[in-house]
């Protein structure tokens, strides 16, 4: 018997084994089964603890690959897979694996540059068992730069469209589930609707073309042709300035003696302008950069005396990688720099620019680096001898908790040794200069109750120039205007604060405050009455250097000459540059301020420009983006001057959110998109109506971005006020805007949103009742929708999903797409393209505007003297 159990005892054994095995590979088949690519066509099968996962990258330039792997750092089994050799465009791939938390690892770029991705929680990605995973594309744009621009939109009914043609059937078994950070009921909601029309999506994605126009009394190339003069910078010492001047041929620098002398040509530039300035006055410093690159082409002038010899200046140059360029106005033999190591952190050095060898032998080494001693350092500000004296750090940004990640740390000292001295909210104080000490930090917020100033200065609460004292601790008003936002402080060449920019009647003004404040700004007002002046700036014997202009004026730019030698004994002010001389000569319309009452007895503050002509005028309610910190002026407007040329009369309306009207007006647009932001709208709209000059029955709303969405909002509360409507770069779903915008691609800008907005996760159904893309069926007006493809603000995807619903509802829009566009439409074919399409959508649906009296404008003044004092 104990032969016979020890002979049956093995075989006993090793079948318990055997059990014991096959228990455990089948409880663990997920965690050791391998991500497999779905092949076209093929309806796969999924084991228990799998999920299918719709992969796609988006991306502008050819990749060599692009990996992703699971989120388990010290698995023994790597579940990962890479796409290889992907050309422009967007590239979709299905995949099966197991269950579980997955990132994008890393990408490289056709010329073997690589960027790791997986350090941040956005690029993590979550894989459900037994669905068809969504997690949105992957948008890699920028890729010749320290820091690629790498996000994940949330594009689903185009995920929906490629899996039904390439995969057909699986949609069916296997609903897509969108798997980002914020829930997305829309593929269900459209499957639902989808089934009830019956219809397949190639027959669901119709539309119209914009009508022609026909004649345009402005032609649109003209009236946005590039503006000749868009930068100017006047030496500290008054007796220089340099212009950035466009022609056929590109940009390009003008040096000009003061005042009055002949200009010199200086350089032709292949790009765009990244920082310009004087570092003193004989050194002018200026670096272009490649756009979407960070690749930097530094110049320094030197200038020579008159009689030193010619040539009359040197030029120094380098190529080089960098973020930022500091140029100190008291420095002109150093610069700083900003660049980014390898794992994308922030470094600063000094760049000698006296001599081109000492230019070039900087080698912007990690370990010579001046910013030190500070963690999660996001910006610096030096003194005036170029010692990084105050840091502005995050607070966690990446972090779970919201108010940390919504705080910034100001750090003050020297050489390495800093201390946190002022810890607030990043959207309450943002830091602009420092004093030439390096003791006082000079910015814009709403000032705290810990400072000095008299309680009246808060003015009830607005955005005001404060100051920082690092010595006291205090932070306090330096310049306020009860009720009104400063746009900006003007600094004077030790980049201390000598005045502030704010709107005044729609007019933006300069207000200095210094000794010399009265005169000047008495000076500015009886020289250009009625007009915005933005004197950008003063020289140290006081001359000015101001931009100059009006609704129906494009202005330009004017030296101010304190000491001139005029009949009149009085300053003058010399016009340097007209912003665009081909538009000499003709007629525009001026604009008209309105003051209307919200339905709370808020005033709201609004501009109408009329066409120059007789009989009822049609109306275009032209509605501005934001809708928190944007606004309307009474600027040169092309789109404002383009349609009262069609003889449309334009009303902009300056509705809760907009900026310039102080803190609680701003905040009051807070989750109220579609309601209290709309209300304020209607009321100005209704009071315009009653004038016996305005068609009330022929009404069209335009807007942009938030301004788009607003306008097909108004068309939905008020039924048969508008004959039309249109959306560029407009929302149509309020929840797509935090799964699909490059705000809501970080934790600070999420938060930014859920303020905004509202919480997706607590008010998803407030936010689908305010979207036009659920309320499809009552946007029963004509609409024409303007987009670009590339929008990573307000993706195309909200354009696609409307489209789509309306086609439902048997509703046909008319659609202008825009190629390679992004949120804004920049190009001269681009915007030419837009506006001939919506001038030909207005006058069909609009009809003809009032006949446009053919006059002209006396011509522009190129000196202006300012009155004899009696």
């Amino acid at each position: 018997m104990k032969a016979r159990r020890r002979r049956s005892g093995a075989p006993v054994r090793a079948s318990v084994l055997r059990v014991v095995l096959a228990a455990m590979l089948a409880m663990s088949f997920a965690a050791f089964a391998k991500v497999r690519e779905i092949p076209p066509g093929e309806l796969p099968r999924l084991a228990d603890g799998e999920g299918l996962v719709a992969i796609v990258v988006d991306t502008r330039t050819p990749l060599r690959e692009v990996h992703f792997r699971d989120d388990v750092a010290d698995a023994v089994v790597v579940q990962s897979a890479t796409l290889r050799n992907l050309p422009a465009g967007a590239t979709a791939r299905l995949y099966a694996l197991p269950a579980g938390e997955y990132r994008w690892h890393r990408l490289t770029t056709l010329y073997g540059l690589r960027y790791l991705l997986h350090d941040r929680p956005e690029h993590r990605f979550r894989v459900e068992a037994g669905v068809l995973n969504y997690p949105g594309d992957l948008i890699v744009r920028d890729v010749i730069s320290d820091l690629p621009r790498v996000q994940l939109s949330n594009r689903a009914l185009q995920a929906i469209d490629w899996l039904d043609e390439v995969h057909p059937g699986l949609g069916e078994r296997v609903p897509l589930r969108y798997t980002g950070r914020y829930p997305d009921p829309f593929p269900a909601f459209y499957r639902a609707q989808q089934a009830l029309a019956g219809k397949p999506h190639t027959a669901l994605s119709d539309v119209r073309r914009p009508p022609a126009p026909g004649a345009l009394p402005l032609p649109v190339r003209e009236l946005w042709r590039r503006e000749r003069i868009s930068r100017a910078d006047l030496s500290p010492r008054g007796d220089r300035l340099v212009k950035v001047l466009h022609d056929a041929q590109g940009d390009h620098l003008e040096l000009v003696p003061l005042p009055g002398g002949q200009a010199t040509p200086l350089m032709r530039m292949c790009c765009p302008i990244e920082t310009m300035g004087w570092a003193g006055s004989d050194v002018f410093v200026v670096a272009t950069r490649a756009p979407g690159t960070s690749i930097v082409h530094l110049r320094v002038f030197r200038f020579r005396a008159p009689g030193e010899g010619e040539p009359a200046f040197d030029m120094l140059e380098r190529w080089m990688n960098a973020q930022a360029i500091e140029i100190l106005p008291e420095r002109d033999d150093i610069v700083l720099v900003s660049s980014r190591d390898r794992r994308g952190r922030l470094m600063v050095h000094r760049l000698r620019i006296d001599s081109t060898h000492a230019m070039t032998r900087e080698a912007f080494d990690p370990a010579t680096k001046l910013n030190r001693g500070v963690d999660g350092d996001l910006a610096w500000f030096s003194d005036g001898r170029g010692r990084l004296r105050v840091a502005v750090a995050a607070v966690g940004e990446d972090g779970e908790n919201r108010e940390n990640r919504s705080m910034r740390r100001l750090l003050h000292g020297a050489d390495g040794d800093h201390v946190e001295v002022l810890r607030h909210p990043a959207d309450t104080f943002t830091p602009i200069s420092l004093s030439f000490d390096g003791a006082r930090i000079y910015g814009l917020g709403e000032p705290t109750r810990n400072d000095d100033a008299p309680a009246d200065a808060h003015g009830g609460g607005q955005r005001d120039l404060l100051v920082f004292d690092t010595a006291t601790g205090r932070l306090s008003t330096l310049f306020s205007r009860p009720g009104v936002d400063v746009v900006a402080p003007i600094l004077d060449g030790a980049r201390e604060p000598v005045g502030a920019m704010y709107h005044q009647d729609g007019h933006l003004v300069s207000e200095y405050f210094d000794a010399a404040a009265p005169a000047t700004n008495a000076l500015l007002q009886s020289m250009f009455p009625g007009r915005s002046v933005v004197a950008s700036d003063r020289a140290a014997d006081g001359d000015l250097l101001a931009w100059v202009e009006a609704a129906d004026d494009p202005g330009g730019l004017f030296h101010i000459d304190l000491d001139a030698d005029t009949d009149a004994g009085a300053p003058r002010a010399t016009r340097i540059e007209s912003e665009a001389p081909w538009l000499d000569g003709r007629a525009f319309a001026p604009s008209t301020l309105l003051r209307a009452v919200a339905l709370d007895g808020s005033p709201i503050e609004a501009y109408l420009t009329r066409p120059p002509g007789s009989g009822r005028t049609p109306l275009v309610l032209l509605l501005h983006g934001g809708p928190v910190g944007v606004r309307d002026a009474r600027g040169f407007d092309r789109e404002v001057q383009f349609l009262a040329s069609l003889g449309y009369a334009v009303l902009q309306v300056n509705f809760r959110g907009s900026d310039g009207f102080g803190s609680a007006f701003r905040s009051a647009a807070r989750r109220a998109q579609g309601t209290l932001i709309e209300d304020d709208i209607d009321a100005v709209l209704a009071t315009v109506l009653d004038d016996p000059g305005i068609d009330r029955e022929r009404v069209c709303a335009i807007g942009a971005s938030y301004g788009g969405y607003s306008s097909m909002v108004s068309a939905m509360r008020w039924p048969g006020r508008f004959r039309c409507v249109v959306s560029m770069s407009g929302l149509t779903d309020l929840l797509l805007f935090f799964t699909a915008s490059d705000s809501g691609s970080t934790a600070s800008g999420r938060d930014a949103l859920v303020r905004a907005f509202g919480d997706p996760d607590t008010d998803a159904e407030v936010l689908l009742g305010r979207s036009p893309a659920y309320r499809f069926r009552e946007l029963g007006v004509p609409l024409m929708l303007v987009h670009g493809d590339d929008d990573l603000r307000v993706d195309f995807e909200h354009t696609r999903r409307l489209v789509r619903m309306l086609n439902i509802a048997g509703t046909k829009p008319t659609l202008l797409t825009v190629r390679d566009a992004g949120h804004a439409f920049e190009t001269l074919d681009d915007v030419e393209a837009v506006w001939t399409g919506v001038a030909g959508f207005l006058r069909r649906h609009l009809g003809p505007g009032v006949q446009v009296a053919a006059s002209s404008s006396p011509p522009a003044q190129d000196s202006v003297s300012a009155p004899r004092s009696e």
